[in-house]
């Protein structure tokens, strides 16, 4: 396709727009130098419409762009203006009325009065929203087949855009379903690998305490021999003490009596050095003293 496609109307459409269609019709009968112009794309509808007074004095036109994807049906109709069958017999009572007087401007309300007759039909084409809003086209009643035409094939551009929406949207939650389900498997994976994480601390835990628990086990069992040991060198201290003390009082004892003898042992040897000092020294009147009293 090329970059731009445009079709007999002065829409242009963008690149990618696709299945266009367009025609352009006579707003009315009287007015046929005016056109209406629709178009439709894979993506959009377009229309400009020629905005008259009185349905002969052109005031402008209005563009109108539509979402294809707004649009839940086109319709088309046949509408009968009350509205302009009235004005028109107005303006034509008026300007037969001015005959007499002035050709010029009976001739300008009777055009005007043709014009609002000939607007009396009309063929319409409604573009209908989801909420049941109108966009509504009218034309030339003398192109209503043709109208139908276009009308039918902007239907199956919606009813086609409709079909891709739903499947669109069946992928859509498809692929959502499956992202969660993805989505709900990498967290059950994640949770049951913390939990299996969690099982191996367990164990190392458990393994460390059974370590602990015979470390311990070991260090009872060296406390129980240190206490049994500390026990068996009190009591060895306890004899040891018992045998000294006994040994201190029998050398007390000893003691007591060595410095009794000693005492006495002095005092014989001073008894007998007077004694005997005074024999062995022939002393004249010496008297032997009595032997002194030991204790």
């Amino acid at each position: 396709m090329a970059e731009t496609q445009q079709t007999m109307t002065e829409f242009t459409f963008a690149p990618g727009e696709k299945n266009i269609i367009g025609d352009r019709f006579s707003p009315s009968v009287i007015i046929f130098w005016l056109k209406t112009s629709i178009a439709a794309s894979s993506t959009r509808i377009q229309y400009t419409t020629p905005n008259t007074l009185f349905g002969l004095i052109p005031l402008g036109v209005d563009t109108k762009t539509i979402p294809l994807r707004n649009v839940a049906s086109v319709d088309t109709s046949t509408k009968f203006n009350l509205g302009s069958l009235v004005w028109g017999v107005v303006f034509l009572l008026i300007g037969l009325g001015c005959l007499d007087s002035s050709v010029a401007v009976a001739l300008v309300l009777i055009l005007v009065a043709a014009a609002n007759l000939a607007n009396t039909m009309s063929a319409q084409l409604d573009f209908v929203n989801q909420a049941g809003g109108r966009n509504s086209v009218k034309v030339s009643i003398l192109e209503k087949d043709k109208l139908m035409q276009l009308a039918q094939n902007i239907q199956r551009l919606v009813f086609a855009d409709v079909e891709g929406q739903r499947h669109q949207e069946s992928m859509d939650m498809a692929q959502k379903q499956y992202t969660a389900q993805t989505n709900s498997v990498l967290i059950q994976q994640q949770m049951l690998d913390q939990l299996q994480r969690q099982q191996k601390m367990l164990e190392s835990q458990q393994q460390q305490l059974k370590q602990q628990q015979y470390a311990l086990a070991g260090q009872q069992d060296q406390l129980r021999q240190q206490q049994a040991s500390l026990q068996s060198q009190q009591k060895q201290l306890e004899s040891i003490v018992g045998q000294q003390g006994e040994t201190v009082a029998s050398l007390q004892t000893v003691t007591a009596d060595l410095q009794k003898q000693a005492r006495n042992t002095s005092v014989l040897l001073n008894w007998c050095n007077v004694q005997f000092g005074a024999i062995s020294s022939y002393v004249e009147g010496y008297v032997p003293g009595s032997k002194p009293a030991l204790e």
